[in-house]
């Protein structure tokens, strides 16, 4: 068996699919528990959704018996998942983040706020679901109206000095990250912090965000789903990983599978 120690799964579109997947929970639940006895394999949700948002979906892994131990929201934000919930673990890295996407959305005000009316006004049903007056993330009234405004948002704040935000979507709602702090930064941190090489870490994902965790510098395991975009495909073969066939969950528990029974020198040199 190889020793994975740390699993990094992002969690809509790889851990999470459209369909009811009670029997893929289970399946991932009986790779995940050999793996923490034989090993001490810890667990980690990377994931752009907000804590809060996320605890119906937390509750929902409680009733198959599964609780990852750790939680990496908004990207970047990590939280130790306790029993009597998540509590802060990493309480100056967190504020680090804060400061410097604060940073960013301050020099750069004016312009998300008109980016953010403009996506309103010219998709009237969209609902604006941001959480602060400088802040961008709103929901379409369906998936073709998420991919127009992508589109827009991405055309509107590119700048030719380099990555100011990044723009994402999942499903019908696009939202516009401050490009300070990243999933592959937040890994890489819980991973010195366990005191782990890159070539003890599995990590698997989808999309655009997840590109830095799969890039072999923050997991030396890297693997992405059936349903990832081509891009993520690519930048997983480039760095020796598995690209599952399955979809989403299915997906996860083949890479698992995959990376589990590999020989220990498997991997991206860490």
């Amino acid at each position: 068996m190889n020793p994975i120690r740390l699993i990094c799964t992002d969690f809509d579109g790889t851990f999470v699919g459209d369909q009811p997947r009670p029997q893929r929970l289970m399946e991932f639940r009986d790779l995940l528990r050999p793996l923490a006895r034989q090993c001490g394999t810890r667990w980690a949700i990377v994931t752009g959704r907000r804590l809060g948002d996320l605890r119906p979906a937390l509750a929902e892994l409680a009733g198959f018996a599964l609780a990852p131990d750790y939680l990496i929201v908004e990207d970047a934000l990590i939280y130790r998942n306790g029993r009597h919930g998540p509590h802060l673990a990493f309480a100056w890295w967190n504020l680090g983040v804060r400061r410097r996407r604060a940073g960013l959305l301050h020099r750069n005000m004016h312009e998300v706020v008109r980016w953010r009316d403009g996506l309103l006004t010219r998709f009237p049903a969209a609902r604006d679901r941001s959480r602060q007056v400088v802040d961008l993330w709103v929901e379409f009234a369906d998936d073709d109206q998420a991919t127009r405004a992508e589109i827009l948002l991405r055309d509107w704040s590119y700048s030719p000095r380099g990555h100011r935000f990044f723009v994402f979507r999942w499903g019908n709602e696009v939202f516009l990250a401050p490009a300070a702090g990243t999933k592959g930064e937040a890994v890489t941190r819980l991973r010195q912090a366990l005191r782990l090489l890159p070539h003890a870490v599995f990590a698997i994902g989808d999309g655009p965000n997840d590109l830095t965790m799969l890039d072999g510098r923050a997991a030396g395991l890297p693997a992405c789903v059936g349903n990832a975009i081509e891009h993520v495909k690519e930048t997983v073969r480039r760095n020796r990983g598995y690209v599952a066939a399955g979809e989403d969950l299915a997906g996860v528990v083949e890479a698992l599978r995959h990376w589990a029974a590999a020989p220990p020198t498997a991997g991206v040199p860490g």
